[in-house]
């Protein structure tokens, strides 16, 4: 198929965060079926998809065993999620939807099963569940195709590193338009990697990622999806006070005024030691021990979170990726990179992982749109460039 200069060669939608079925959930299925329908409209050369960046199924993924008691109530639950999406319809077919993990679908832990819950094996195998519309479903990165079931595969992970590092490589995913080239990366490997002191494995990972990147058309826009994001402005759950005032959260003061009133802050600390010690000590205790020790595995400001990040805008520079999307944070954001210091390079951050929860947001260096609501990204591939656009329920 020819195209012309601003036609519209595809369509990609990119939801993060989406493993609750909800009304908001229901209500950006129904924007995204109705989004498919204009794009269709216009006769791309390549048929729209989805891209699910992460936390497909909270709080703690698929359960491993079935028949302990309480499982079923997980594989409910991606039941529902299932029928929702199996309304997103392209001429009488569901519109693929491409998946990669997040830390929720691992149970917070990628190299051991917790509790029965977190086999990330069970994905590949969603027809054993009976998951409404799953054979349009594909999950990245791995190939599972030489395993003949979840349990064939979950014996060759359990207790393996170096083969999960093996099995989940970062690898293209397929069937994009031949003008993206898109690498699916698991980010919760690799923080578990970097927190169980697996230093040797996260650094084959990245070797693995460079490989992949090496193999990237010149024609082609080169994209990187990820869950956990290398920059955020967004607040995830517990994170330090200290990271939060002086980490990437400083920038939340844009204005003169708004930094000098941070300032003024050890003046009022000294004030209530001498007026209200006590009030004091009880209302500064959780933010000083915050501010001491760093925070989750999860969040920006922890060792491992800042490990991965740092090696992930150095490849993203180094490569000159042209965006990198993820989810994780309860937000949309759009962030040029290059705003952000000691960064190389002009590549776009898109983070959207608001498909089922909503967390707070602010503008930090880089940041060309930020939303705190139920969203996701479409982006439009056209001759002349990508659009991305972020849309709310």
């Amino acid at each position: 198929m020819k195209v012309s200069e601003g036609d519209v060669i595809s369509t990609v939608f990119l939801i993060g965060d989406l493993g609750r079925p909800s009304a908001p959930l229901e209500n950006l299925i129904d924007a995204i079926s109705h989004d498919v329908s204009e794009a269709t409209a216009q006769t791309p050369r390549s048929a729209p998809m989805i891209l699910g960046l992460g936390d497909n199924l909270y709080e703690k993924g698929l359960p491993h065993d079935l028949e302990v008691p309480g499982a079923e109530a997980e594989v409910a639950t991606l039941r529902a999620i299932g029928t929702q999406f199996a309304r997103i319809q392209n001429k009488g077919h569901q519109v693929p939807l491409m998946l990669i993990p997040g830390n929720h679908d691992y149970n917070d832990d990628a190299l051991a099963i917790r509790n029965n819950l977190g086999d990330i094996s069970r994905w590949y195998f969603l027809e054993e569940l009976a998951i409404d519309g799953a054979d349009a479903w594909t999950h990245l990165p791995g190939d599972a195709s030489r395993f003949g079931s979840a349990a064939e595969l979950f014996d060759h992970l359990e207790g393996d590193p170096a083969a999960r590092v093996e099995f989940m490589a970062p690898m293209p995913i397929p069937g994009f338009d031949p003008g993206l080239f898109v690498i699916a990366v698991d980010s919760e490997l690799i923080l578990d990697l970097y927190a169980q002191g697996y230093k040797d494995l996260a650094a084959s990972y990245w070797q693995r990622l460079e490989r992949v990147l090496l193999k990237a058309p010149d024609d082609a826009w080169l994209m990187i999806a990820a869950h956990h994001p290398p920059v955020t402005y967004g607040k995830h759950g517990k994170m330090s006070f200290g990271n939060w005032m002086f980490g990437q959260g400083w920038p939340q003061f844009p204005q003169v005024w708004q930094k000098a009133l941070v300032a003024t802050l050890p003046l009022g600390i000294l004030l209530g030691v001498v007026v209200y010690p006590a009030a004091l000590a009880i209302a500064a205790a959780p933010p000083l021990a915050n501010s001491i020790v760093s925070g989750r595995k999860q969040d920006v400001g922890s060792d491992p979170y800042d490990q991965y990040a740092a090696e992930f805008l150095k490849l993203t520079a180094e490569y000159e990726v042209d965006a990198v999307v993820a989810g994780h944070d309860h937000s949309t954001q759009i962030i040029e990179l290059s705003a952000i210091e000691g960064f190389s390079g002009d590549s776009l951050l898109v983070i959207t992982g608001a498909g089922s929860d909503v967390g707070p947001v602010r503008r930090g260096p880089g940041t060309v749109a930020y939303l705190s609501n139920h969203s996701y990204v479409r982006v439009t591939q056209r001759t002349g460039g990508l659009i991305f656009e972020i849309i709310d329920q």
